[in-house]
């Protein structure tokens, strides 16, 4: 089925949206891998596919899907999650953000067992890209990822519109980081940070509560199961 595909997407040319969600295309002998390689070889290339959903489907890191944004021109949107992408993956994404033609400008990676080091590799080339839209939730992303996404929303070219992150161990001295650069931040609307069990301390929520007086620019923060407690959630004048 994947050979047939990669066919399409290379022949088909008015093809603009694929979604393959949940078809196990990265089974390789009923076990996790890159079989879905052959759609990254393709894509690689391709100059018209916009959207493509590959979450849930059992891929692997070193996932050639992920390879191809180094040389492609046309995707827009590309929807990765909870597969088993790695460290690999995040480098060669990071390399993919100085490639100039890529249009990407919406990317979830969520769910993909990427490190602490990983989130310093997607963030610290992100002022490089389009992206607007980026989710890396309940990933293994520890305060140095936080810190450097902090450093990300500092630079002036970074597009970013909405970040989720929730579900990772930011940890307070990450979240800290993270408070002061939103704080001055004037594009971000939109900020996920409900967490799957990773509570701040108490001063560090009470940072980004303080976020909504002084950023008019924020539409959205979430800060659900954050277990902030009351001297984390002071009154705002």
């Amino acid at each position: 089925a994947v050979p047939h595909l990669a066919d399409v997407i290379r022949k088909h040319r008015k093809l603009r949206e694929l979604l393959l969600t949940r078809n196990r295309l990265g089974l390789v002998d009923g076990k996790e891998g890159n079989a879905a390689d052959p759609i990254g070889v393709e894509l690689a290339e391709n100059e018209k596919l916009e959207y493509l959903d590959v979450s849930e489907n059992f891929i692997v890191a070193g996932s050639a899907i992920v390879s191809a944004l180094s040389t492609n021109s046309a995707l827009r949107t590309l929807l990765i999650s909870s597969n088993k992408l790695g460290r690999p993956d995040a480098m060669n994404l990071s390399a993919a953000m100085r490639n100039k033609k890529l249009e990407l400008t919406s990317l979830d990676i969520a769910r993909n067992a990427l490190d602490d080091l990983s989130g310093v590799a997607i963030a610290e080339n992100l002022h490089l890209s389009k992206l607007d839209v980026l989710n890396v939730s309940g990933n293994d992303i520890g305060s140095k990822g936080c810190v450097a996404f902090a450093a990300a929303l500092e630079e002036q070219d970074t597009k970013l519109r909405t970040l989720r992150m929730g579900g990772n161990p930011l940890g307070s001295d990450g979240g800290r980081r993270l408070a002061q650069a939103v704080a001055e931040n004037k594009t971000l609307q939109h900020l996920d940070l409900n967490s799957g069990g990773n509570p701040f301390a108490p001063s560090t929520g009470a940072m980004f509560i303080e976020v909504i007086a002084v950023n008019s620019t924020l539409r959205y923060l979430g800060l659900a199961g954050c277990e902030l407690g009351k001297e984390g959630t002071p009154e705002i004048s």
